[in-house]
């Protein structure tokens, strides 16, 4: 399969198992996919239904996807090039990157956000509790590039070829008797057992614990009862963690283990071993 990628480095993408992914719908007629965890959208973008449902709790990620969208390809790489220009933005120039900062954690214009995350830190995306943007500058090693502008002109392109509704609420809002019964939701939450930028509560989002997982496998339960469709991508195991309560609730649904190599994550600082599952209800 054609694979495309979120135009920049983000934190728990499956842009490395897409085909294990899409693999469990391969003799699956559907028209809706719903991507309820969806970050930088490289599932759901891949996907061939017919409607994409985009859906992250952070506002500022579904803003972002939702101007890359809707908004004039030439347009958005003009802005791009204009900004680095009037900013001086570089690998090397902080300054340049606190000023952009400043300026958006008042204005929270949409592109300059892209902009932080393409010279920040790890292209990590961190929000301290006040709601603004903090992750520190990536000096010497992030930048927007031309490969930067090349995956960001595939991943437009393909995006303007889908048919996309926009919503940024907790996955426990979604009304699932809404979506007809060729749906397939597919989750990919923040992971119960690892510690990265992505749940530790410092991306716009409330840190994932217990309880939130507990919600999430009863959510995935009322889909399966609907009668529609789900897939969950989780860790088993991590290191010398094991989440209990996915070992133990898997055993409802099919299930298959993928190993998958996150060594070179940046937010890990040692080699570790990860064994990643996906559950399906059909």
């Amino acid at each position: 399969m054609n694979k495309y990628q979120c135009p920049f480095n983000y934190i728990g993408g499956k842009s490395k198992i897409l085909t294990q992914i899409f693999s469990t719908l391969s003799n699956c007629k559907y028209n809706n996919f719903f991507d309820v965890f969806a970050g930088g959208f490289s599932v759901g973008i891949n996907s061939t239904a017919k409607n994409l449902f985009y859906n992250d709790i952070n506002p500022y990620m579904t803003k972002l996807i939702e101007f890359f969208y809707k908004q004039d390809l030439k347009d958005i790489l003009l802005e791009i090039e204009n900004r680095i220009k009037y900013y001086n933005l570089s690998k090397i120039n902080k300054e340049a990157y606190l000023l952009l900062r400043k300026k958006f954690n008042i204005e929270h214009d949409i592109l300059d956000f892209y902009l932080l995350i393409c010279y920040s830190f790890n292209h990590q995306i961190r929000f301290n509790q006040k709601g603004d943007f903090n992750t520190p500058f990536g000096y010497n090693r992030s930048s927007y590039t031309e490969n930067s502008k090349n995956k960001l002109i595939n991943f437009i392109l393909k995006l303007k070829e889908k048919n996309i509704i926009f919503t940024s609420i907790d996955f426990e809002q979604i009304k699932i008797d809404d979506f007809p019964k060729d749906t397939v939701f597919f989750c990919d939450p923040p992971y119960l057992i690892t510690c990265g930028s992505y749940n530790d509560g410092k991306r716009g989002i409330s840190f994932w614990n217990e309880e939130l997982e507990k919600k999430l496998l009863l959510f995935l339960d009322k889909i399966n009862e609907s009668g529609k469709k789900f897939i969950l991508t989780n860790i088993l195991f991590s290191d010398n963690k094991e989440n209990l309560l996915l070992k133990e609730w898997k055993n409802k649904y099919k299930h298959s283990l993928i190993i998958s190599d996150y060594s070179n994550s940046n937010y890990h600082k040692k080699r570790v071993f990860q064994q990643e599952i996906i559950v399906t209800n059909f």
